[in-house]
């Protein structure tokens, strides 16, 4: 590839002359030439600089020295009807080329600033690219090494609340996109990996916005959960997963659970999630019981027996006073089990 390509930038003037050529040359060669530079990821990163006092020259892994304003406007103007050409060279190099072959080692900072580009293209947020482009780059992020994707953390930190949002919002949309068309996938692993990335993204921009507070904790809220999801199925299945359960470990170890995430659920979510594990805390508890029971029986000591129940004695005349003292003499596994 020639080298003229990586240094070439992307402005109104190359867009203007590639409109041109485009109109008057649409062959093979002055495509190839076109989706070279927009395939490369070093015209992107030198092509939208911040200008501001040369604040550029100052990029660093908490300083991007990008204009995001200037690439936004920019990729409004492309979608424009008028450069519907050029909008589709952009749309097959960034789904064949550019996002494909990102890398997991960044040579240096000034080599990230494409991962703050990307989000600013308005075809990330149409579902009809979620796969082809929206979940592809969150791969790319999560693949990035721990240096690099602490620089991207960083600059996270330092984007404006809008521009965070959006990337909120377009992963959330994301993950109601799959869960909505979940049938439709022939080969399920694909789901789970599509639906892991694109949870993974939100959970690293959520522990992002609980150092910067970019936006309120109840903007990574999918209320939509609650009718797409069995919440109690999907919580038993993540404690099965958590308490190292391996009796069917096709099951277990291929299911993505939303309660991994629970940052995502609101208030009616993590109630059925909070009332699930009640239940299930209560009927450990009471499993317990009598397992031990029938050891006791097993051994003769039938007076070490324990109530499957929680047994309080309580006087008329005194009940609030009574049910404290009970409660204080009890275990916490005790208070897990029924009252009768």
């Amino acid at each position: 590839m020639n080298q003229a390509h990586y240094t070439s930038l992307i402005n109104d003037e190359t867009i203007a002359v590639w409109r041109q050529k485009l109109s008057e040359h649409n062959n093979a060669n002055t495509i190839n030439g076109v989706v070279q530079i927009l395939s490369s990821a070093a015209c992107w990163n030198g092509s939208f600089l911040e200008k501001k006092i040369d604040e550029h020259f100052k990029t660093s892994p908490k300083i991007p020295g990008i204009d995001l304003n200037s690439t936004r406007v920019l990729f409004e103007k492309l979608m424009n009807s008028q450069h519907s050409m050029i909008l589709e060279q952009i749309l097959n190099s960034f789904e064949s080329c550019l996002i494909p072959q990102l890398s997991s080692s960044p040579p240096d900072v000034e080599a990230m600033r494409i991962y703050l580009i990307l989000p600013e293209f308005p075809l990330l947020q149409d579902s009809k690219y979620y796969i082809s482009l929206t979940i592809p780059l969150a791969m790319a992020i999560l693949r990035l090494d721990t240096n690099p994707s602490k620089v991207l953390d960083n600059w996270w930190s330092q984007v404006c609340p809008k521009y965070f949002m959006k990337l909120v919002n377009l992963y959330k949309g994301a993950v109601l996109y799959l869960l909505r068309g979940r049938k439709t996938f022939l080969i399920p692993m694909l789901f789970n990996n599509y639906i892991t990335a694109a949870l993974k993204l939100l959970e690293k921009l959520y522990k992002v916005n609980l150092k910067v507070k970019h936006v309120e904790y109840d903007a990574f809220y999918i209320p939509e959960i609650s009718s797409l999801v069995d919440i109690q199925e999907d919580y038993l299945m993540w404690f099965l997963h958590q308490a190292g359960m391996k009796t069917r470990p096709s099951i277990i170890q291929d299911a993505v659970t939303l309660c991994s995430y629970p940052f995502i659920f609101d208030a009616q979510a993590k109630t059925k999630m909070l009332q699930t594990d009640a239940e299930l805390q209560m009927q450990v508890a009471v499993n317990g019981a009598n397992l031990q029971n029938v050891f006791m029986l097993l051994t003769l000591e039938p007076l070490l027996a324990r109530s499957p129940f929680l047994v309080l004695h309580v006087r008329r005349n005194n009940l609030v006073g009574d049910a404290l003292r009970e409660l204080s003499i009890h275990s916490d596994i005790d208070l897990k089990k029924p009252l009768k």
